[in-house]
């Protein structure tokens, strides 16, 4: 009976930790990807009805501004997704968001702890340090975020792309 009541606990627990609502910088993040033209997250490729994001925030490299890193997963285990970097200017409600980079990873065949970046960006190998580093710091500590609310609601942040198109 004690078991049952501890299962009922932690189910309850992990229910209401994906009910949390996602933190609004990852959603104006997402929006910006979801609604450029460049279809940064292949949504018309995939067509999900949901995004399974996380976030890592870096006030320290950039001082006076903020670095996100935008960790997109396309596969329920985590084994492939984007990770995208924006540079944060501004404050509420005058954000402006620029896409610096935005990198395709897939597990590496060395095991569930390892990613290998699909198309490296040209930052050199600090840059794909700290892009694996995020990725490994979001784990499994996700939102779900309707790819409807998206890209019908008006985007809160201005957009800016200073990334490579694909």
């Amino acid at each position: 009976m004690r078991a049952f009541a501890v299962i009922l606990t932690f189910s309850f627990c992990a229910g209401a930790l994906r009910a949390e609502q996602p933190p609004a910088l990852l959603v104006d993040a997402a929006q910006c990807l979801a609604t450029s033209k460049e279809d940064w997250l292949e949504l018309g490729h995939r067509k999900p009805t949901g995004l399974e994001m996380g976030l890592v925030a870096d006030d320290k490299s950039y001082p006076g501004q903020q670095l996100l890193y935008v960790v997109d997963f396309a596969s329920p285990l985590h084994t492939s997704g984007t990770v995208s970097t924006f540079l944060v200017d501004g404050k509420e409600p005058h954000l402006i968001l620029r896409l610096q980079y935005n990198v395709h990873f897939v597990q590496s065949d060395e095991g569930a702890s390892s990613v290998q970046l699909v198309n490296p960006p040209f930052g050199g190998i600090g840059t794909q340090q700290h892009l694996v580093s995020a990725i490994h710091k979001v784990g499994f500590h996700t939102w779900t975020i309707p790819v409807q609310s998206l890209v019908t609601t008006p985007n809160a942040a201005e957009c800016q792309s200073e990334a490579p198109t694909q």
